[in-house]
């Protein structure tokens, strides 16, 4: 029997599935039965329901990986690395490096936004993870 170890570094997580599909259908089309498993053991920043995998850049939400533009990607990533910290609209728009003539509405949107993806991906409790401070700004607060 032989072993073979690869080590792959990939991008972000669905590269990695495809590589992992590419490789099982290779291996069944020259009929190779080995015995492997494959185990995630990328370290991860964990609240909850909901993963951020800082290595391959993806969340996840219980085994679901999350789809997400750039900016609810960085505004996930910013409430992940400071949570139970308090963010105006404006800290949030200059860590985004977001010019927009509606800033107000731009992170009420992305907000919305955020709080939808986390809900239908099967999250519970997203309007208590991230409150709203009136007059204040945003807090995430991991459940």
């Amino acid at each position: 029997m032989t072993i073979v170890i690869v080590t792959v570094k990939v991008r972000n997580a669905y590269a990695a599935e495809r590589f992992i599909s590419r490789y099982r259908a290779h291996m069944n089309y020259h009929d190779y039965s080995p015995e492997y498993q494959i185990v995630d053991e990328v370290p991860a920043i964990v609240y909850g329901e909901v993963s951020y995998h800082e290595d391959l850049g993806h969340f996840k939400v219980k085994d679901l990986y999350l789809e997400v533009s750039y900016f609810v990607k960085k505004l996930l990533i910013l409430f992940f690395k400071n949570p139970e910290k308090m963010y105006s609209r404006t800290n949030i728009l200059d860590h985004l490096n977001h010019d927009c003539e509606n800033q107000d509405n731009s992170v009420n949107a992305l907000i919305k936004r955020l709080r939808r993806i986390l809900k239908d991906a099967g999250a519970e409790n997203t309007a208590s993870m991230i409150k709203t401070e009136y007059g204040i700004g945003y807090v995430f607060i991991p459940g």
